[in-house]
């Protein structure tokens, strides 16, 4: 294991789950922009072999979405499109490329997990089959526009060995009586607050009894058993407990689905959200996919969809959010479910932290009033800010400078920031663009968190390495980089 590249990722997870990863299979079927993403996050995490599945060429659309994809490669097959540039970002992990055969049942079988993106639902509902019966965790994950879910589904009696990661709990103890009812009941030293849960397993130290905690307040717990013969300053450790999940399939989860909460201010916008999201999946499933717009009685199948199947259905996000089909996926949403979505991959191979339960869904906003034309350049950014203000001079992202210090750079979400403001045209006007500045250099613990970065780039300036990565893949972005604080 190379410590050193891991470093930082070996602080949160552990030697023994960093193995677990080093020697996991996974399956990505799906290389649009979040396919990418997540290929991109995951080799950088040291996985140990990837299998990348893809039969469609790459378009125009891609080339705003996949950073890796040049513009003389639109038209080329996704997979072999951009399988050197993950193959380079860690020597360490295999990547294979099936462009040419659909998925089959022992493909599934030979992986350990399986990510597919924007699959139709018929391809759906088969490998959700074929996952379960080969106990292979699977995730499904698509954008539309400014929106897009994530859905996991890690089958039966799943274990989750450390639920948060955290370091168990522990306090010294100021004082230990009895109670009426003779249960012992603990103070922490110097009047400290005590952080157990009701029901936390704990033990004193020097015992190996296990003692079941009650919460009596914030500065003192009750625990079974009999009083310790030695009680002032002593310690008490949480024993942290794995936890056994059952998930349910995509299909039987459909209609009565559990969401993570993700809008504290709508907390309903998840239910409006799958609704439109699964309706779409079902239209298409009858009608086919496509990207022209939908007309009005196109509109009012779909919508009758949703009303018939989903309690949620709502006018107002169905209009916004499948009125037209051919609308292009936001990069910026892409990288985040994309992080997102991987993360719950290498839960899956760890069984650490708590996955998803089940579904997730994001959205960047939904206005009906921000009209797109298919295909045209940088339809993302019009989608955010609407197409009257982006061409608006004060307002044209590719006219403005923007302005990286060291403390955004410094960390792999600088790189992040600057790959999404080329794929959104930021800077590449003729008085447009983007400076960045970072006194660091590289060094080797950076190339598992920052993709703009290789092995023969330790040692280098962190600015204008990251600079001349984004100008050889984005030459129209105009950058300048300096190296100062």
């Amino acid at each position: 294991m190379d410590e050193g590249l891991y470093s930082r990722q070996l602080y949160v997870l552990g030697v023994r789950s960093q193995r677990s990863i080093q020697k996991a299979r996974v399956l990505v079927t799906g290389l649009s922009g979040l396919g990418v993403e997540i290929c991109k996050n995951l080799a950088l995490t040291g996985i140990g072999k990837i299998t990348v599945h893809d039969c469609a060429n790459a378009s125009d659309n891609d080339y705003h979405q996949n950073f890796f994809l040049t513009a003389r490669q639109v038209g080329e097959n996704r997979c072999h499109a951009v399988v050197d540039q993950l193959a380079s970002l860690n020597p360490n992990v295999t990547i294979q490329v099936i462009s040419d055969e659909a998925i089959e049942e022992s493909l599934v079988a030979a992986h350990d997990v399986v990510v597919a993106v924007d699959v139709p639902r018929t391809i759906e509902r088969q490998l959700s089959q074929w996952a379960r019966s080969h106990n292979c965790q699977i995730v499904f994950c698509g954008v539309r526009g400014g929106h897009g879910f994530i859905f996991c589904d890690f089958a039966d009696d799943f274990v989750v060995s450390d639920p948060d990661g955290e370091s168990p709990k522990q306090i010294e103890v100021g004082s230990v009586t009895e109670d009426e009812r003779g249960h012992v009941v603990v103070t922490c030293l110097d009047g400290g607050k005590q952080p157990f849960d009701d029901g936390d397993l704990v033990h004193f130290d020097g015992e190996a009894e296990a003692r079941r905690v009650t919460p009596l307040g914030p500065f003192a717990f009750s625990v079974n058993g009999p009083s310790p013969e030695k009680t002032v300053g002593r310690t008490i450790t949480q024993l942290k407990q794995p936890t056994r999940l059952n998930h349910r399939p995509i299909d039987e989860s459909e209609v009565d689905a559990d969401f993570v909460l993700t809008d504290w201010a709508d907390p309903q916008s998840s239910h409006r959200l799958h609704a439109a999201f699964r309706s779409l999946s079902i239209y298409e499933e009858e009608h086919g996919r496509s990207d022209r717009p939908l007309d009005a009685q196109d509109f009012s199948d779909l919508y009758k969809i949703g009303r018939d199947r989903f309690e949620h259905a709502d006018w107002d996000t169905f209009s916004a959010f499948v009125r037209d089909r051919g609308r292009v996926p936001s990069a910026s949403v892409d990288a985040f479910l994309g992080g997102v979505a991987a993360q719950e991959v290498v839960k899956a191979i760890t069984h650490k932290f708590t996955p998803l339960g089940q579904w997730l869904y994001f959205t960047a906003g939904l206005d009906p009033s921000k009209e797109l034309a298919l295909n045209q350049l940088y339809n993302a950014r019009i989608f955010v800010v609407g197409a009257g203000v982006s061409d608006q001079d004060h307002c044209n992202l590719d006219k403005c400078m923007y302005l990286l210090t060291p403390s955004v750079l410094i960390q792999a979400i600088g790189c992040e920031l600057l790959k999404n403001l080329s794929l959104l045209g930021a800077g590449s006007g003729e008085n447009g663009m983007i400076f960045v500045t970072d006194d660091d250099r590289i060094e080797k613990s950076n190339l598992s968190r920052q993709f703009l970065f290789r092995p023969s780039d330790v040692g280098k300036p962190k600015s204008s390495t990251a600079a001349a990565a984004i100008k050889h893949l984005r030459p129209s972005t105009n950058i300048k980089a300096y190296e100062v604080r």
